[in-house]
């Protein structure tokens, strides 16, 4: 169910549409389905995440400013089709916001080993994720 519905979303996310189909394929048969409920801390600022999400089903609210006693000031609300924690894998670094489940979520998880990969394999994939990164900053 994962596969397919990963596959079917990767046909309207920017992000994947440049993909050839067996990276897609790829990508779909190494995700983790991660189903969280209402105001779980998905990433907290400072630390290192472990890979990369793709939301799937849900929102959550994006925080920065935070630090161990606080959760920090909310700047956006993300919801389906939106990545979170991509910055950090590429560029290297620890989270630069925290990120917390507004609603249950379903993600789609990649490690940030198979991310890279992609990252590596794919020049469309990784160009997108260079526009995300600098959007960003």
């Amino acid at each position: 169910d994962l596969l397919r519905t990963f596959k079917e979303f990767s046909q309207d996310t920017q992000l994947l549409r440049g993909l050839p189909i067996t990276a897609v394929e790829t990508i779909a048969n190494l995700l983790c389905a991660v189903q969280v409920k209402e105001d779980t801390l998905l990433i907290k600022e400072g630390t290192w995440p472990v890979g990369f999400y793709l939301i799937c089903e849900g929102e959550a609210d994006v925080y920065k400013g935070g630090n161990f006693f606080r959760i920090g000031s909310k700047v956006s609300r993300v919801s389906p089709g939106t990545f979170l924690g991509e910055t950090s894998v590429i560029m290297r670094q620890k989270a630069s916001a925290s990120v917390i489940s507004r609603t249950p979520m379903t993600l789609c998880a990649l490690s940030r080993e198979l991310f890279e990969y992609v990252y590596n394999s794919h020049q469309a994939f990784a160009l997108e994720i260079d526009k995300i990164c600098a959007r960003r900053s």
